[in-house]
């Protein structure tokens, strides 16, 4: 997957690369960590998601995307892989969130 090149405005990450990411932090995350994570799974039924998990994959992605600090009102999708990859996507889109070097990536993966 292409990361995004050193010097490229926030906006223009590659969406093929923040959708990878998005998925790798929501395998690692899970609790059997599947070999695969595609953007259809669903987090509960597919990935065995439960609230604490919710949590943990929140500040994640908050921490991996240099998000905002999330409110109630701003919480991420909880349904699909899919509707979390768009609302990051929309998020590094907007300038409130940053697309991670691939550095960046491994290094939270093996802290994780």
């Amino acid at each position: 997957m292409a990361e995004p090149e050193e010097g490229t405005a926030v906006q223009d990450a590659p969406r093929a690369w923040i959708d990878d990411v998005v998925a790798r932090i929501v395998g690692r995350v899970a609790p059997d960590e599947p070999s695969e994570v595609g953007p259809d799974d669903m987090l509960v039924a597919d990935l065995g998601y439960n609230s604490i998990l919710f949590i943990e994959l929140a500040f994640a992605l908050e921490e991996l995307f240099q998000l905002e600090s999330l409110t109630f009102e701003d919480v991420p999708p909880t349904g699909s892989v899919r509707q979390i990859q768009e609302y990051i996507a929309e998020k590094v889109a907007a300038g409130s969130a940053v697309a991670p070097s691939a550095a960046a990536v491994d290094e939270f993966l093996q802290a994780v």
